[in-house]
């Protein structure tokens, strides 16, 4: 296996979209950074796919179709512009790969059920390998990502089993969801799983664990409201019976 990583459309631009997708994009990137030092290591290919849409002024030069300064891509590492959701739609990918004697894509980046499953599919199309780091997906409808996710390539065992779909589509959970996918209790392919990967991924959760927590610190506008909320409820009274 001759693997390289795409890192589709983390671009400013799609910060701006609404905030559901700019939190998803800033976790993903713990996710990504991880996948890029693993790859600069090996010194497999790190690729940054950048979407262009000049009716809307995103193309080289604008300042937001650049990267976000916390992305890890270099200016070295190829870039590829795209116009189309597919990556490979009418630009230079496939042949960069076929250079490189790539045969395996891992796919990370925006948008989970837009853009990545196009790139997912196109790479199927032309007989690569294509691979979904789970973590690494961005969506502004974080539910997109768990049905993209669920085209992970597996033996079946760590796939949800969606035992209780009935109710989870009318959005109704209840306490045994987990078993109800998941009877093993296992989730996800194991298979490629490392030490080192393990400790990679601890770390990033740990950072957003901690970013977490400060931001909650930080946060005083949550007690402001409850008690401006609590104040308002006492001097109005209860309801008239």
């Amino acid at each position: 296996m001759q693997p390289a990583l795409l890192v589709i459309d983390v671009q400013k631009e799609f910060f701006k979209s609404n905030p559901v997708t700019a939190q998803s994009l800033n976790e993903a990137i713990e996710y990504i950074n991880v996948a890029i030092a693993l790859f600069r290591e090996k010194n497999l290919p790190v690729i940054c796919v950048q979407h262009v849409d000049e009716a809307e002024n995103l193309k080289p030069g604008a300042a937001d179709f650049d990267v976000p300064e916390a992305l890890n891509v270099l200016p070295s590492d190829l870039h590829i512009h795209k116009t189309y959701s597919n990556s490979f739609n009418k630009t230079s990918l496939e042949k960069e790969l076929q250079k490189r004697g790539v045969d395996t894509v891992i796919i990370t980046g925006f948008c989970a059920e837009y853009c990545v499953l196009s790139t997912y599919r196109g790479a199927e199309d032309l007989d690569l390998t294509p691979l979904m780091l789970r973590g690494a997906l961005v969506s502004g409808t974080l539910a997109n990502i768990t049905f993209v996710e669920s085209k992970l390539q597996t033996n079946g065992e760590g796939m949800p089993q969606n035992r209780l779909r009935q109710l989870r589509e009318l959005g109704i959970d209840t306490g045994i969801w987990w078993y109800a996918d998941h009877p093993t209790h296992y989730r996800g392919d194991g298979s490629p799983a490392t030490a080192e990967k393990g400790e990679r991924l601890l770390a990033a959760q740990a950072r957003a664990l901690a970013r977490a927590i400060r931001a909650i610190k930080e946060d005083g506008e949550t007690q402001r409201l409850q008690d401006e909320f609590f104040a308002a409820a006492q001097q109005h009274g209860p309801p008239e019976q």
